[in-house]
């Protein structure tokens, strides 16, 4: 991976069961601050606990430097 980039997500569904986002796809580069916004329910702490290894994503992946 690209050593400027510190997090790469690519095609992420996340959820418990079924997908509750689909096809998250972003780049966060290295010294840079990721802002989660979104009303209740929508997804950021599922978002948090996929890419801190707590639950698996339903598809997709996601890669940190």
């Amino acid at each position: 991976m690209n050593k400027e980039i510190f997090l790469k997500c690519q095609n992420l569904s996340i959820g418990y069961t079924s997908a509750l986002k689909k096809d998250l796809s972003f780049n966060l580069p290295t010294k840079k601050i990721l802002l989660i916004k979104g009303k209740n329910g929508s997804g950021k702490s599922t978002l948090i606990k996929t890419l801190l290894k707590k639950i698996s994503p339903i598809r997709g992946s996601f890669e940190w430097s």
